[in-house]
């Protein structure tokens, strides 16, 4: 409101002030009347001053488009409207000059006898005419007195200036257009080149070249996916406190979806902005594209942002691994959580994009580095984890169960239920033994945790907590 104030407030304020006028005094004097009208009428045309802001509105609506050839079509597009309108003034200008003149003198639609065509024709030839004086075209149509001379010759230097303008523009968008297909092509050449040189075989060169093909298409249409902050150079211009609050309000609707992560941040709003700005780094998928590769140890949590992530791992009981089933990972699920407890976790197979997907990563290290830092947080997150290993071991040892589906564990409920318990109940109960045995106790205890390092963060926390014994440092995957 401060700055619509310090803006337009004051011409829009004048502009209703006008028609108020008008209005009000409606029943006085014809000559007042004529005098109000005349001056509401002028004001109208002042607001097209306001046509300033439309530049900055189709700017925001630029960025708004993810891709780069789109954005380079609607440039030309928004130049070619704008000489369209350019010379329809023009056009109307001219008609009017032509029509104006007194009964009798010469004028270029009474030559051309105008006022026996259509309006249509009329407008037409008007536009034809001043689209030529922009370009090195003719036409029959010329000036017939002095003062239709002179307006011709204003045209004339007036588009001398702009059309080499407008000229220079579009080429450089279509080159533009023409780096971005050729920069594609250099890297289909320079991919084919190395498959050549190490002999790969035929149906494999096949594969993958179809694969990128496939892959720079969905990254170049309508269903690209989200700009990387590494890739924005603006954003280094920032200084980090202002791009500590971009990854903030980027980042923390994604994690408190998650019932720890929530806990974590009413316990200590700090950690979880920690976690924001230091722990978080995206990935964008094509469509089969692969998230981490088979057996592989994984040191990382995912959510995703955008599209869909399948998963597939053994039938319970199948040891021929021959029984494949399938999970999906959708929309603000999350999946690998075991990465962040457990001193080893591997999966079975990798993570595959369903659809151009959009996915965001916890580093396991960074994050123990900074849920050390403070201790609220830690000693909550240390509950969390005993909870949650002891969880995903009695459902691996299951009838049923099978231990590389503790990749997913996902289930809001489950994990909501043990969030409350840890942050709730075994904080409470922890320090009331801390109390029992002393504050210097309880202290010692936290420091003991931090000094072992983060890599073992989770099960020093453990220990240091008299609760029982975890299996967090045996790990998940072995």
């Amino acid at each position: 409101a401060l700055h619509y104030l310090k803006g337009w407030f004051t011409m829009d304020f004048l502009l209703v002030s006008a028609d108020w006028m008008v209005i009000f005094f409606l029943d006085e004097s014809a000559s007042f009347l004529r005098l109000g009208k005349s001056l509401s009428r002028g004001m109208r045309v002042v607001r097209m001053v306001r046509l300033v802001k439309l530049r900055r509105i189709i700017a925001d609506i630029t960025d708004r488009i993810p891709s780069e050839i789109l954005r380079t079509m609607l440039r030309v597009f928004r130049l070619l409207i704008f000489i369209v309108l350019l010379n329809h003034y023009i056009a109307c200008c001219w008609f009017w000059l032509g029509t104006s003149v007194k009964d009798g003198e010469p004028s270029w639609t009474t030559v051309r006898g105008m006022e026996d065509y259509h309006i249509w024709y009329q407008y037409t030839t008007s536009l034809h005419w001043s689209l030529t004086q922009f370009t090195p075209a003719s036409m029959e149509v010329v000036p017939t007195n002095e003062y239709e001379r002179t307006y011709s010759v204003c045209v004339l230097m007036f588009a001398l200036v702009t059309f080499s303008s407008f000229v220079s523009i579009i080429t450089s968008s279509v080159t533009q257009l023409q780096h971005i297909h050729a920069r594609k092509l250099h890297n289909q050449v320079l991919l084919r080149r190395y498959l050549s040189e190490r002999s790969i075989s035929t149906p494999l060169v096949l594969r993958v070249c179809h694969f990128v093909q496939y892959y720079q298409k969905q990254a170049g249409g309508m269903e690209r996916t989200r700009t990387q902050e590494e890739k924005v150079e603006a954003l280094k211009m920032l200084p980090p406190s202002m791009i500590a609050e971009i990854r903030w309000e980027t980042f923390s609707p994604v994690l408190i979806a998650h019932p720890t992560f929530y806990m974590m941040g009413t316990t200590s709003e700090r950690s979880l902005r920690e976690v924001c700005s230091k722990t978080i780094f995206e990935v964008s998928l094509a469509l089969a594209q692969e998230l981490f590769a088979h057996c592989e140890t994984v040191n990382q949590m995912l959510f995703v942002l955008e599209g869909t992530l399948t998963y597939a791992y053994p039938e319970p009981g199948d040891q021929s691994s021959q029984l494949l089933t399938e999970a999906r990972i959708e929309k603000e699920q999350w999946a690998c959580e075991a990465a962040l407890w457990a001193q080893r976790f591997d999966i079975y197979s990798p993570f595959v994009a369903a659809s151009c997907c959009d996915v965001c990563l916890v580093s396991a290290a960074e994050f123990r580095k900074v849920a050390s830092l403070y201790p609220d947080a830690f000693v909550g997150l240390a509950c969390y984890s005993e909870r949650f290993v002891e969880h995903v071991n009695e459902m691996a040892a299951a009838p049923d169960g099978c231990r590389w589906k503790v990749a997913l564990c996902n289930n809001y409920d489950v994990v909501n239920e043990l969030a409350h318990l840890a942050f709730d109940s075994d904080i409470a109960s922890r320090r009331s033994s801390m109390e029992a045995g002393g504050v210097a106790h309880g202290k010692a205890s936290y420091q003991k945790a931090k000094s072992m390092g983060p890599g073992t963060w989770v099960g020093a926390a453990l220990s240091a907590l008299p609760r029982g014994s975890s299996k967090v440092g045996a790990g998940l995957g072995s």
